[in-house]
């Protein structure tokens, strides 16, 4: 039932008859005129439709385009690692075909190092070859000198393959001596273990003991060599010419610095420091049996724990550990040396073989008595230097002095030997210089077993 209009005591239901007829009149009449009004509106509505459409069919045209995407880049090749040696002798090999045939240096170098993964060895051999012969020396070319310390690293890392030095220094198993530069470098050490504690009351006194502390000085010494170089060598490829290079570093440099670090030579003032074998204690092998093994193998332990020796090593020839790892027992069959020995170890002291060791020989060293620096290695190519063609060989003509030169056996232009002009001759010489040097701290830090079988 509808509401009334008018409720209460006024409501009156004729009244309320006509007022509802007239309120549906207007009614009707508003529905009518808004219906007017939007067919009158129609047209303009038709016409601003048609418009909307053109425009939506004009942004669908725009956004109807085929994408193409490039495919993803292709990743950059792993760069290897520049190693001092391999920058080195791609440089030395560069300067001598541009001295013996006008080669561009940066060609040959690119030529030496073509592939995607060697743009950071060959932009920094490039570097190293332009900083080695900026002007300033007329009479050669210096090499490596330029080089960082960390680059410097690999250098050692590769002379650890042929060099016993070099690899106790690139395992950490010597002290390491850097010398930046300087001509030589102090360092402290311990001269002896003497601060051993006591017992002590409560209100005692505690006892004084006077710790044997020191500082020693290491200079900074050099192997050196010249060499005249055939200009056939630059009839040779050119990746042949750089390990031909390489390896003559490695190998000859390798033997010649442990033939002097294992020798028994006393100290040269300014010149080479002493063998590590110089004043060591030596005993004589007992045998080749294995009892008579394990009898040289204790006299080594009782020396090293009595002087409390903290990081041993054993240096062997290569034909001691075969001939340890296939001696036998009488009458047993069995090889009790072998299997340890297949471990890098012996008698529990881990073992390191070189050719470079005398093979009559069980050398035991404790390195953490031993200081060592070894750097990267000095060229210098020169085609106008006068050289004396004379040697240390003891072979006449020869200087008077061998392995360790002073001035006072050394030779010069004027000394009447037979001379040679690298200019005259139109040839090249090279110079090579090896940086090192090496030191003990602590007496009896070497025990050799001599006469081995």
């Amino acid at each position: 039932m509808n509401k009334p209009i008018v409720a209460g005591r006024f409501h009156d239901d004729a009244m309320e008859a006509k007022a509802s007829e007239a309120l549906k009149q207007a009614a009707y009449a508003a529905a009518y005129d808004a219906a007017l009004a939007d067919v009158d509106a129609a047209p303009k509505l038709a016409r601003e439709l048609g418009e909307l459409r053109g425009e939506l069919a004009g942004i669908k045209r725009s956004v109807n385009v085929t994408a193409h995407i490039p495919p993803p880049a292709e990743a950059k090749a792993v760069q290897r690692i520049p190693r001092v040696l391999d920058m080195t002798a791609a440089a030395i090999a560069a300067e001598i075909l541009r001295r013996e045939t006008q080669a561009n240096p940066e060609k040959t170098l690119s030529e030496i190092f073509p592939k995607d993964d060697q743009r950071l060895v060959r932009k920094s051999a490039v570097a190293l070859y332009k900083a080695a012969t900026e002007p300033g020396s007329t009479t050669g070319v210096g090499w490596a000198q330029e080089l960082t310390n960390t680059v410097q690293g690999s250098y050692v890392r590769d002379l650890a393959g042929a060099s016993i030095l070099a690899q106790l220094v690139d395992r950490n198993l010597v002290r390491r001596l850097d010398f930046n530069g300087a001509s030589s470098v102090t360092y402290p050490h311990r001269l002896q273990d003497n601060l051993q504690a006591a017992w002590v009351q409560e209100n005692a006194t505690i006892p004084f003991k006077q710790g044997q502390f020191s500082t020693s000085i290491a200079h900074r010494h050099k192997l050196g060599v010249l060499a005249g170089l055939s200009a056939e060598l630059k009839r040779v490829a050119k990746p042949d010419f750089v390990e031909l290079i390489k390896n003559a570093i490695l190998l000859d440099t390798g033997a010649e610095l442990d033939r002097f670090f294992l020798d028994a030579e006393a100290t040269v003032a300014g010149v080479r420091p002493a063998g590590i074998q110089f004043g060591a204690t030596t005993q004589a092998s007992a045998g080749g049996t294995v009892e008579q093994v394990a009898t040289d193998l204790k006299a080594i332990l009782a020396h090293h724990i009595a002087r409390k020796s903290k990081s041993v090593v054993l240096l062997l020839n290569p034909l001691t550990v075969a001939g340890l790892s296939l001696l036998t027992a009488t009458g047993t069959g069995i090889a009790p040396y072998a299997a340890e020995l297949a471990t890098g170890r012996l008698a529990g002291l881990p073992v390191i073989a070189s050719p470079n060791i005398d093979p009559t020989q069980m050398i035991s060293v404790d390195t953490d008595g031993i200081y060592a620096g070894v750097e990267a290695p000095e060229f210098d190519l020169s085609n106008d230097a006068t050289i004396v063609l004379i040697d240390d060989d003891g072979n006449a003509p020869t200087m008077t002095e061998t392995g360790a030169i002073t001035d006072a056996g050394s030779v010069h232009v004027s000394s009447g030997e037979k001379t040679f002009s690298a200019f005259q001759t139109n040839s090249l010489v090279l110079r090579f210089v090896q940086p090192v040097t090496w030191t003990q701290t602590r007496p009896d830090a070497v025990f050799t077993i001599t006469g081995v079988v």
